[in-house]
């Protein structure tokens, strides 16, 4: 039996979206996705009435987007778009902030002294 000052259990994520480890976002049952912003994307999105603060965590980057009519699925799929779009440009900033990064080819080669290479 459950206490009644337990918190609700949380609810079933049936479907989520990822672009390699990162967390595009979910949707529980039919009715309601949850997606994954930067705060100051997520407070503009908020402030359009695109979707609302997160149901749980309002104060997160997270939104949550109740689906009651037929046109909140375009609205749903255009904010999924835009997570992976900004996942997308996120993933290549690292990657090439790693090319900058990495020693020259060959580099890693050890050089012993009184090597023709020393």
């Amino acid at each position: 039996m459950a206490r009644r000052d337990a918190p609700p259990p949380p609810l079933r994520r049936d479907a989520e979206y990822r672009l390699g480890s990162r967390e595009l976002g979910h949707i529980h049952g039919d009715a309601l996705e949850d997606l994954p912003f930067p705060r100051t994307v997520r407070d503009a999105i908020v402030a359009a009435g695109e979707a609302e603060a997160h149901h749980i965590l309002p104060d997160s980057g997270w939104v949550s987007l109740y689906l009651h009519a037929p046109d909140d699925l375009n609205r749903a799929l255009a904010l999924l778009r835009r997570s992976y779009d900004l996942a997308v440009r996120k993933a290549e900033t690292q990657r090439q902030a790693r090319a900058r990064t990495a020693p020259p080819a060959g580099a890693w080669k050890a050089t012993l002294p009184g090597s023709p290479d020393a």
